[in-house]
C-alpha cells in the first residue's frame, strides 16, 4: 500500500472530504488529491502532522510498518533520518 493510498484510508475511515482533511493540516484540496493519487507526497512536517492527529505511526504511513498503532517517540536524529528518507523518495518522483 502507498502512502497516498494510506492517506486515502484514514481520511474515509474519518469520512472527511479531500477538502476538510487539507483544511485539518493546513493544506489544499489540491495536495491531498495529489498526495491521494501519488503524484506527490507530503512534505515532513506534514507526515507527522497527520501522524499525531490521526493516531497512526509515521512508520505506517511510509509503508515500513504494517501496524497503524502510534508509537511516535521518535528523537530528533531520528525524525532527521525520516526527512531524509523522504527527500530521497520525493527525487525519484
Amino acid at each position: 500500500m502507498t502512502i497516498g493510498e494510506r492517506i486515502t484510508l484514514i481520511r474515509k475511515e474519518k469520512g472527511l472530504s479531500q477538502d476538510a482533511f487539507g483544511a485539518m493540516i493546513n493544506v489544499s484540496r489540491q495536495s491531498i488529491s495529489k498526495w491521494e493519487a501519488n503524484i506527490s507526497i507530503p512534505e515532513v512536517d506534514k507526515v507527522i502532522e497527520i501522524s499525531k492527529k490521526f493516531d497512526v505511526s509515521i512508520e505506517w504511513l511510509l509503508g515500513t510498518k504494517e501496524s497503524r498503532n502510534n508509537t511516535n517517540d521518535f528523537s530528533e536524529e531520528q525524525l532527521t533520518k525520516i526527512e531524509e528518507i523522504i527527500r530521497l523518495i520525493t527525487y525519484f518522483f
